[in-house]
């Protein structure tokens, strides 16, 4: 039970922070729009190898045999490729000169 509070409260924490976003003044829309789609790209292509790569070594290691002959799969390995993905889209932005900054919100 304390640990559900414990994630609820950090989860509130979290959600209070304002919105950000990715900025390098002086681009143009579609500028901009090129940069992202670009890392976007690069980010899943990097997690996908990262993922394939980690999938090589667990099945060779000879971790997952036994089990996929009693069981007929091999389990996937601990992994989070949306977190990679994230992680070489921040690289890949912070590469290009851009930094995240809180959307201002007008109001």
């Amino acid at each position: 039970m304390k640990r559900l509070g414990l994630l609820l409260s950090l989860l509130l924490l979290v959600s209070c922070g304002p919105p950000m976003a990715w900025d390098k003044p002086g681009l143009s829309p579609e500028a901009r729009a090129n940069d992202r789609t670009d890392c976007e790209r690069l980010a899943w292509r990097q997690a996908v190898d990262v993922e394939n790569d980690l999938m090589f070594q667990y099945r060779m290691s000879g971790g997952a045999t036994r089990y996929a002959l009693r069981h007929g799969y091999y389990p996937q390995p601990n992994f989070d490729r949306y977190g990679w993905e994230d992680r070489f889209y921040s690289t890949c932005m912070q590469a290009k000169g851009y930094r995240l900054v809180p959307i201002n919100q007008g109001g």
